[in-house]
Order: structure tokens, then sequence, then C-alpha cells
């Protein structure tokens, strides 16, 4: 059996009881699987999730960014994972910290489900230059 990875890391952003929102790492178990896709090569699966649909998602450059200079804040309306194919976002949370996404980066932005409207986090989308300088 060839060598798999054995877990995948992404960013969660969770709310703590005063409704404010912080970032914290969460790391998933990969297991082998042999059989899943037969005759192919074992692959590696974990952290299975519940899912009503899925979608793909493209934002405009800075997008969210007259949001975020003027101090608005959006709660997510269900819960959802966002992986970057392409291009380059940052997220805030409300107490400073930011996560700068990159592609192939991951991100849930509702771990409970969703983020109830007092929790707060925004979004802009900029280019890789504007966000390192």
């Amino acid at each position: 059996m060839p060598v798999l990875p054995i877990s995948y890391t992404y960013t969660s952003l969770y709310a703590t009881p005063d409704n404010e929102t912080h970032f914290r790492t969460v790391q998933v178990q990969l297991d082998p699987v042999e059989n899943f896709a037969l005759p192919a090569q074992p692959v590696g699966i974990g952290g299975s999730q519940v899912s009503s649909r899925a979608f793909f998602l493209a934002f405009p450059l800075k997008w969210g960014e007259s949001d975020l200079q003027r101090g608005i804040w959006h709660p997510t309306p269900v819960r959802q994972f966002g992986t970057v194919l392409r291009g380059h976002i940052v997220t805030y949370a409300s107490d400073g910290a930011t996560l700068d996404m990159g592609p192939g980066d991951t991100c849930d932005p509702a771990p409970d489900g969703l983020l109830r409207p007092r929790r707060r986090y925004t979004a802009a989308v900029t280019n890789r230059t504007e966000a390192h300088s």
C-alpha cells in the first residue's frame, strides 16, 4: 500500500459565549481505505461531514473591502467549508485576528452550524501583494 497523508489541517472560525469570533486550527485524521474506488489505488478518508449540497463561489477582486472599512460584519447563513482554488482572500475575526488564505487553504467559518447574527466575522478579497504590504 502506498504511503498516504495521515491528516489534513484547516482553520475553523468559532465564537465564544461573548459572541466574539476567533480562529483555531483543526486537524482531521485520514485513514487509508483500500476499496473506495476499485480498482484504483487506496485513498485517505476522514472527517466525514453531512452535506445537502455543494457549489462553487467566485468573489470579484476587492469584494468585501468597503464593508470592512465601514465596520460591517457578516454572519454566515449556513455551515460551509471554503477552499481557495485561485486568488487570495483575507478573513477577519472580531477579536482582531486575520486569516490570510491562498490556493489550497480551507476554512470552516461556522463549525457550530451557523454564526448567529451577533457572532461577527467578515472577509475581503485582495491581491497577495496588498495583503502582505
